[in-house]
């Protein structure tokens, strides 16, 4: 029994891949930073009861997990586009350059007007922790992009 041959790894797969990997980091990224809110929150809330953190900590991941896709589904479209439109023309270097400024440009906007719910200092902490999450976050897709474009295994 013969296999298919596996066809070749092109800029428009490159995109459906960022696009896939860009929600799953949505939705990891947003229910870890939820659980920390959440956790911050029962910290600070007078004392700290076990039950409460935890109840606290399940609902405020789940709707955080929740948001995060929906914006791992907006970052990782605007993503798809970038790859398979920018790539013949400025490089896989160049693209992968460019996907965490993309990524902090859409998600940086919507942190802060999430952070308007509460004071300076909420709004401090939620710019920060958006952040540092989506630079990561980026900068592993980046790093997965780069991979693909070599060909080489991406563990």
């Amino acid at each position: 029994m013969t296999s298919r041959p596996v066809p070749p790894m092109t800029a428009a797969r490159r995109g459906v891949a960022i696009f896939g990997e860009s929600v799953a980091c949505g939705y990891a990224l947003g229910a870890l930073g939820g659980i920390i809110v959440a956790e911050a929150i029962a910290l600070f809330d007078g004392g700290f009861d076990p039950s409460y953190a935890l109840a606290l900590a399940i609902y405020g991941g789940g709707f955080a997990a929740g948001v995060g896709l929906i914006v791992g589904l907006l970052v990782g479209s605007v993503l798809a586009l970038v790859v398979s439109g920018c790539e013949a023309r400025l490089g896989t270097r160049a693209v992968a350059r460019l996907i965490p400024v993309v990524a902090l440009t859409i998600t940086l906007p919507l942190a802060f007007l999430f952070g308007l719910i509460g004071g300076t200092v909420w709004v401090l902490a939620i710019v920060a922790l958006d952040t540092t999450f989506t630079y990561a976050g980026a900068r592993l897709l980046a790093h997965r992009y780069l991979r693909r474009t070599e060909g080489a295994p991406l563990h």
